[in-house]
Formats: structure tokens, sequence, C-alpha cells
């Protein structure tokens, strides 16, 4: 083939194939980044992509490390700060893109990586106005994307995220989207110690009998039934997720000294977790009511729980802290009766038999 004819060729195929000349590029999470791209769409959590074998790629988001889009410059910025956990860093770049970026399905990433950004980076307020517009367009993946990491008990960005909330919901006629608003309002609400139960809340129907036993005097005050406004939109009992920053909130304070705290967060939020994934709060409330001196009634529940929970590791566990409820209430041959039943298990975790060692021989065993 002469030059002629070659050069001939070669531009009809740069016709036939004109947007075959991309710049974006995409890095998937442990994969070497797929460079000279075309990213299409983003739907249903998944970012579509071309690549220059012409092959379209789908990808859930949670695989995506960082993305470069050649016409928004301010999304590969924000990617790369996000990527390297700046998360504060990453958010003015992300909403310059969200006004940079025409696709509707880009924009939507961009929104999600925005939301995760004001999350982590100490903008719960912000964080919790773009789920709730996240929840009204796409109720399945805003499940995924639920804020998680509120300011400090109490804080300003705590009480803007609870009246955004307020307002939404005396607004909505929608029930699937008033269900996650009120379980995420109730966190909030369980995670501050409000004083005040808002009028959202007012039909806090629980998911669960009382596990815990809550005295009166730690359950947050109600609206009574005959105050509460009626809401436009069909009422669900009120329910905790099992990735509940409350949850996550009492470990922390139980870690750090703080029993009361870690105590009041697990009564007061127990009637709202689901019976059958109860058994990390009722494990945790059972050490806290060890801490605070309540033995027998920790050990009465964590009994309860090492018999039927279907997680063997977290069964033994609440089998070692009965054991050591009873060391406290100076009943050593019990909790070395204990002990030795647990060290006779097969498949032990480490760290309980490190621990039920350990007891053994506080027993004089």
């Amino acid at each position: 083939m002469n030059r002629a004819v070659l050069r001939f060729t070669c531009g009809l195929l740069l016709l036939a194939h004109p947007g075959d000349a991309w710049a974006d590029t995409v890095k998937l999470k442990g994969k070497p980044a797929f460079r000279n791209v075309d990213i299409t769409s983003f739907q249903n959590g998944r970012l579509e992509f071309k690549g220059v074998s012409r092959q379209h790629l789908r990808k859930p988001l949670a695989q995506i490390e960082w993305v470069e889009a050649d016409r928004v410059a301010a999304l590969g910025r924000a990617e790369r700060a996000r990527a390297a956990e700046q998360w504060a860093a990453a958010i003015q770049p992300y909403r310059q893109a969200l006004d940079e970026v025409r696709e509707p399905g880009l924009a939507e990433f961009v929104r999600l990586r925005l939301l995760e950004c004001c999350d982590r980076g100490g903008f719960f307020d912000e964080a919790v106005a773009l789920y709730v517009e996240l929840v009204r367009h796409n109720a399945t993946l805003a499940s995924e994307h639920t804020p998680r990491h509120p300011g400090r008990p109490g804080s300003a960005v705590n009480r803007a995220a609870r009246r955004q909330l307020e307002a939404t919901l005396a607004l909505t006629r929608s029930a699937t989207a008033a269900s996650r608003w009120r379980n995420l309002l109730l966190e909030i609400v369980l995670y501050d110690e409000a004083d005040d139960w808002p009028p959202a809340l007012a039909d806090a129907s629980t998911l669960s009998d009382d596990l815990a036993g809550p005295t009166p005097a730690s359950q947050p005050a109600k609206i009574p039934p005959s105050s509460a406004p009626t809401p436009p939109y069909a009422i669900t009992p009120l329910r905790l997720p099992a990735d509940s920053f409350v949850l996550t909130a009492a470990r922390e304070a139980l870690a750090t000294g703080d029993t009361p705290r870690a105590l009041r967060l697990l009564e007061r939020s127990l009637p709202y977790v689901v019976p059958a994934e109860s058994g990390p709060w009722r494990l945790l409330l059972g050490r806290c009511r060890i801490e605070f001196g309540r033995y027998a009634r920790a050990a009465a529940d964590l009994v309860q729980l090492a018999e039927t929970d279907p997680d063997p590791a977290r069964a033994a566990q609440a089998l070692y802290y009965v054991g050591l409820a009873h060391e406290r209430m100076g009943r050593p041959e019990v909790a070395a009766k204990l002990y030795r039943e647990l060290l006779a298990r097969e498949n032990l975790p480490a760290e309980v038999r490190t621990k039920t060692q350990a007891g053994l021989r506080r027993v004089g065993e």
C-alpha cells in the first residue's frame, strides 16, 4: 500500500470514529488506571465508561478510586483530594464540578462524592441536605449513602441537620422518603441526647420488645399523641440501622471512660433496633452495665445473648462477659467454670481466648 492510499485509509477511519480521541481516566482500587477512556454515564450506583477496545465497562462506585473527565476540570482535583482522604479540601472542587457538569448521570456521581466528603469533612448538615435530595430522586441508592459522621453532640451542624429533616418531613407525602428521613432524624436526636422529641417522631413506634429494659428516665420526652400533628404520609416503625452512628458513639464513650453516656445511648436506642440486629447493641450494653456495677442485670441478658446469638464469635464474647460479671459479684468459682467451658470450644476467637485465659488467672487457676 503506497503512502497516499495509507493516508486516505487512516482519514476514513478517523471520520468513521470521530469520538475515539478520549481523554478521561478511571482509576479502580488496586488496578492500574484506565486512561484515554470515555465516561459515558452513571446509573444505579455504577460508572460506565468505554475504553480503547470500545468495550463498555460498568463499575460500582465503591471500586472507583478516582476519575478525571476532560470536560469537568475541577472533578479531577476533587477526586485526587478525596482519594488522599483530604475530605474538607475536596468539597469546594466538587461544588465547582457540579456547576460545570452537564450530563445528569455524571452530576449524580459528583453529588454522591460531595455527600461523602461533607459527611467525613465536618459538614454534616450539608451532607444531610444532599441526602435529602438523593432520597427524593433515588431512594434505593440513598440507602448506601446515609450520612454517618455527625458533629459533636449538640453541635450547630447537628441542629441544622435536624431542622432540615424536620422541615422536609413537614412537606412530604411520600411514605418511603419519610421513613428514611425519620430514621435519620431519630439517630440525630438519640445521639445528641436531645430533651425535646420532634413532632415528626411523635408516633415513635418501636420495632422490638424492650430487651434493654430502660428506666422511664432514660427515655426522651415524647409529644402526647393528642397534640401531635397528623403527618401527610403513612407512619412506619422507627428503626436504627445496623451501622448506626449512635452505636459507634456508644462504643467510643465506653472506650474513653464515659460509661454513663454509653449506657444512656444504648438504653434509649435499643427499642428501635431490629431484634435480629440487636446482638452488638446488647453485648455493648452488658459491658456498660458491668462497668456501672449492675452485674446481675448484665449477666442475665448476656446469658440469653450467648444462647441465642447466631454469631458464634459474639456468643463467645457474651459468655466471657458473663464470667466477668460473676467475678465482679465475688463468685470466682462460677466465673472459672464459664472460662473453662469457653476454652474447651473449638474455633474460639483468639481475642476471646486471650481474655478468657487472663480471667482464669485472675480467679486463681
